[in-house]
């Protein structure tokens, strides 16, 4: 009966290591998706900062046509006033 019981206890000790080692790897796993995420969170931002820096001087370029294009609009319109 001993030695069932000391087997037992053998097995019980055995199952526990492996919980443990299940757990940690559980732990790490979690982390390691969580700073992945993470990751590519801050990565994506840093993109979108990049991009919109050197898409800048053409939207600046775009902004500028378009007040051209209503100031000429403008002048147009006050010729046509001018006639009517």
């Amino acid at each position: 009966m001993e030695e069932r019981i000391n087997e037992l206890e053998k097995r019980l000790e055995k199952l526990e290591k492996i919980e443990k080692r299940r757990k940690g790897l559980l732990i790490a796993k979690i982390t390691a998706i969580v700073l992945l995420i993470i990751a590519i969170l801050v990565g994506g931002y840093i993109a979108y900062k990049k991009v919109e820096e050197a898409v800048k001087p053409y939207k600046d370029f775009i902004e500028k046509q378009k007040d051209f294009s209503n100031g000429v609009d403008k002048g147009i319109n006050s010729i046509k006033d001018l006639f009517n």
